[in-house]
């Protein structure tokens, strides 16, 4: 009451009303709690107490009621009463909703819908209401600030850079897209919580259903079964998906297009960290019943169709590193998972809210449970970043030394160019990188030089063929993140613009590689930095322990 806005009052009246919503409860609970009051019981226990705090709470209240009575009941009551109000409490029917405008995100997880809103007094605020559609476009937080709409777009502009597109909305089509999805969230047990979330949906409810109805809300993307059936084909045609084209890639293919139309946005050709979460870490255990063969290959399958997908919408590349890193991140857990006897289908949702108990099912012994373990699998993975098995035996840990770039044996014609190429590379390596940076990547460079010498004959500036050498070398050593060192960071010391991933193609292919899986392998220790080697050896050991425990 003493808060000179009147946002204090009005999230604290909106958060009395959410505790007391009933759709808070547990449905697996079907006697509920009779202890907890209704809203239209604390109120009536308010309207009895007479004291000007509750008063005021009361006004604050009665907008977040649906019973025409009761609102004017608190309304009489509390003016027979006298105490001193805030002027704004007694003019809450002015407040409007103005304006509005969308944030939508590039990979399609969700939507932000900004509403400003007029307050008596000439005083405004901004609700945000977060749409989560990976879920199933469901309002998964909202918040609301004591500033303008106008502001509140300025700060996000600078905070946002460019990863989503701001758009206006109607106050109808603002209307049509945040309750269908408030209502959905309210289906969801257990539901999402946050700081403000459900304790400001009264308040949101309060503000959308002053707007006009009539709006247009979500529409879902609608794919054809022919639809789907010509974008596995353009995937199998691709780059990408040309070297996995074969039966059971494509079956799993079709479960990763199913997933992806059905579940989140809808849209097959966006994949995020988020998605790529869903799909590893829940969907796949739980949906598709098959071999540890058939599912072990599905993480090398995302990678690829993530690359394809990404470069037929444009997708920034950071995002895409992000989005192939997060498969990174899941592959191990997954890898677990599909090799342990596990629940699926509607039995994996009842274990998931914790009802599976009462029908006393369990988990059976999978016919396959002896197939290769996951230390077999990572073990395999990291011979393969080094060159094999033995190359994994003898794999150290000794810094590459410093040395010189190696022309002896390169065509006459092409020595200048590869040295002015090397010239771009050392600097690069100098500002960004270290030493034994330099000595990997000049070994790429003379090594495709030395392989494919056409490559240096084209016409083509040296700085994008340097970009190229050092995004290779940097992939493969694990050199960028996106909070310390980005790939564009790497570009903007070159001065270039976009990303350096189709000039390094024709370098990969020169040194033998296929990185179309998306996993940037070189295949050899000797162009390996001692802290990549490092880390692998660390793993090496870490899963030979574990195998001869096993065992």
């Amino acid at each position: 009451m003493r808060d000179p806005h009147p946002l204090a009052l009005l999230m604290f009246a909106s958060g009395v009303a959410a505790v007391l919503d009933p759709r808070q409860g547990n449905p697996m609970d079907a006697g509920g709690d009779n202890s907890t009051p209704t809203l239209a019981e604390l109120i009536g226990s308010f309207l009895a107490a007479g004291l000007r705090s509750t008063d005021n709470l009361l006004l604050g209240l009665k907008e977040f009621v649906a019973d025409d009575l009761l609102q004017r009941r608190i309304r009489r009551e509390v003016a027979t009463r006298k105490h001193p109000v805030p002027g704004w409490l007694l003019r809450l029917d002015q407040v409007r909703p103005d304006r509005a405008v969308e944030s939508t995100h590039v990979l399609g997880d969700g939507d932000n819908v900004f509403v400003g809103v007029q307050l008596p007094g000439k005083r405004e605020i901004t609700l945000i209401a977060y749409i989560d559609h990976n879920l199933g476009t469901i309002v998964k937080d909202a918040f609301v600030l004591n500033q303008s709409l106008d502001e509140t777009i300025e700060v996000w502009r600078r905070l946002d850079q460019g990863a989503t597109t701001l758009r206006e909305l109607t106050l109808a089509d603002a209307r049509a897209r945040i309750e269908p999805a408030i209502e959905q969230a309210a289906l969801m047990f257990p539901p999402f919580e946050s700081e403000t979330w459900p304790m400001v949906r009264p308040l949101t409810e309060w503000v959308t259903g002053m707007m006009p109805d009539g709006g247009a809300g979500y529409e879902r993307p609608e794919w054809s079964e022919d639809a789907l059936d010509q974008l596995k084909d353009d995937f199998c045609a691709s780059e990408w998906g040309a070297v996995l084209d074969d039966e059971d890639h494509r079956s799993l293919l079709g479960d990763f297009l199913w997933f992806a139309t059905d579940y989140g946005p809808g849209d097959p050709l966006r994949w995020s960290p988020v998605a790529v979460e869903m799909i590893l870490e829940d969907w796949i255990p739980r949906k598709i019943v098959a071999d540890v063969d058939y599912l072990a290959s599905a993480p090398d399958l995302l990678r690829a169709l993530i690359r394809y997908s990404h470069s037929v919408r444009g997708v920034p590349e950071e995002l895409t590193l992000q989005t192939l890193a997060a498969v990174d991140a899941s592959e191990p857990e997954y890898q677990k998972v599909i090799r342990t006897p596990r629940h699926q289908g509607a039995l994996a949702l009842l274990e998931r809210i914790g009802a599976l108990g009462a029908i006393g099912h369990e988990i059976g012994d999978r016919a396959d449970a002896e197939d290769q373990s996951l230390e077999e699998l990572l073990l395999s993975r990291l011979a393969s970043q080094v060159g094999g098995p033995d190359a994994l035996d003898r794999l150290d840990v000794i810094p590459l030394p410093d040395e010189p770039l190696a022309v002896a044996g390169l065509p006459a014609d092409i020595v200048d160019r590869v040295q002015a190429v090397c010239a771009l590379v050392d600097g690069c390596a100098a500002a960004l990188f270290d030493t034994q940076f330099r000595t990997a990547a000049r070994r790429v460079l003379t090594r495709a030089a030395a392989s494919d010498p056409a490559i240096f004959r084209r016409q083509g500036k040296p700085g994008t063929a340097a970009a190229a050498i050092c995004w290779i070398v940097g992939k493969a050593n694990g050199s960028f993140d996106p909070d310390r060192l980005r790939v564009q960071d790497m570009m903007d010391h070159f001065g270039l613009k976009g990303s350096p991933t189709q000039r390094a193609t024709s370098f990969v292919a020169a040194l033998g590689l296929d990185w179309h899986h998306g996993r940037r392998l070189l295949r050899d220790p000797t162009l390996l930095t001692s802290d990549k080697r490092g880390g692998i050896v660390t793993q090496r050991d870490q899963y030979r322990d574990r195998l001869a425990r096993e065992l």
